[in-house]
């Protein structure tokens, strides 16, 4: 700056700010989620956590498929063995609400198969269990049923009902449990989408 730019109070030189551009984010707001309503306000915070995983932990991720299925949530993968009075063993699920669960999930799978097909792997799946709150708890937090055991049952659903090809495809799960709203009914709420995961 010269002596005169001074007298006139002509200011410093400075530089131009560079424009930083925003990424883009998907627009979600049209997102299948089978015959099933969005989730409810107590759980929207839980879903966009969902939907946040689904778009852009790793790069690469598609659109999600967003289910929600009420039950009594059931786990798979124990099994209680005994003995027939001919002295032959016998094996079944140690939750006699299993089978009735999981197909739960597969009806849910299949309205969303119709509408987007068998979606092609690998698969980021998210899991948001509520759980229906006991009249005196022994917790603060949600202690029934394993939470793998849990996402057993709901990745067999999907499979069954041919949204997924085989849960052995799936390379990112993410589960949460949580006590169901006050006034809200046991369930599940499912993100599932393709990812090709980062190398």
């Amino acid at each position: 700056m010269t002596d005169q730019d001074r007298r006139i109070g002509k200011p410093p030189h400075t530089r131009p700010m560079r424009e930083v551009s925003q990424p883009i984010r998907p627009d979600r707001s049209s997102v299948p989620i089978g015959d099933k309503a969005a989730p409810q306000p107590a759980d929207v915070a839980s879903a966009r956590i969902g939907e946040t995983v689904a778009a852009g932990v790793q790069t690469g991720a598609s659109q999600p498929v967003r289910l929600v299925v009420a039950g009594r949530i059931a786990p798979k993968g124990s099994r209680t063995l005994g003995v027939r009075r001919d002295g032959s063993r016998y094996s079944r699920p140690a939750s006699p609400h299993e089978h009735d669960w999981t197909e739960a999930v597969a009806v849910e799978a299949r309205v969303a198969r119709s509408q987007v097909g068998t979606l092609p792997p690998p698969y980021l799946v998210w899991l948001g269990f509520r759980f229906a709150a006991p009249a005196r708890p022994s917790h603060t937090w949600p202690s029934r049923l394993d939470i793998d055991k849990a996402a057993r049952a709901v990745l067999d659903g999907l499979v069954r009902g041919g949204l997924l090809e085989d849960d052995r495809h799936v390379v990112t799960l993410v589960a949460q449990k949580r006590w169901a709203a006050a006034t809200g009914d046991e369930c599940v709420h499912i993100v599932v989408s393709h990812e090709e995961p980062a190398a």
